[in-house]
């Protein structure tokens, strides 16, 4: 019941607790833990997440990890905190990380996916190899839910606008 304080009280070097409150077997649990870590990422300066690189890793890892939860909802919340946690402070997802969250493109879920397109059209990719998994992952949703061409049009759109370098060379 008190993790949404979390953020107020745990310093970035006992991010763990984070960590152990998304393994609790209780839904509502998990779903308050991806809330808190959002919340604790506000009141930590930007400078200090991009200079942290284990905060980052703890953070990051954690909430694309929620991405494999049972739960929708925990999946739907991470995939929204991530997003917001790139336009905050623009993290940069790795081969891994993106690996985990272009999965969920073909989610069941109409509204999972309608977040994972709005996070890719944000994040920051890390380099040509993460682009070009993206672009197969896009194509795959394609022939998944061909009704959601024109969204996933406007995602690859994005993604080439926000990685212009990446993509000519």
């Amino acid at each position: 019941s008190r993790l949404d304080d979390l953020h107020d009280v745990v310093p970035d070097s006992a991010c763990g607790v984070f960590v152990h409150g998304m393994e609790d077997e209780m839904e509502a649990v998990r779903l308050w833990c991806v809330r808190a870590i959002f919340a604790h990422t506000l009141v930590v300066s930007d400078t200090q997440i991009l200079s942290d690189d284990l905060f980052v890793s703890i953070i990051v890892d954690t909430i694309v990890d929620a991405f494999l939860d049972d739960a929708t909802s925990v999946r739907l919340h991470a995939v929204k905190t991530l997003t917001s946690i790139c336009i905050i402070h623009r993290v940069k997802l790795s081969l891994d990380r993106a690996d985990l969250t272009l999965q969920l493109l073909v989610d069941g879920d109409s509204e999972i996916r309608r977040a994972v397109r709005s996070l890719l059209q944000v994040c920051q990719l890390e380099d040509q190899e993460c682009c070009r998994v993206a672009f197969k992952a896009l194509l795959r949703a394609y022939q998944r839910h061909p009704t959601e061409m024109d969204e996933l049009m406007v995602t690859s759109g994005k993604i080439g606008c926000n990685h212009a370098h990446i993509i000519a060379a």
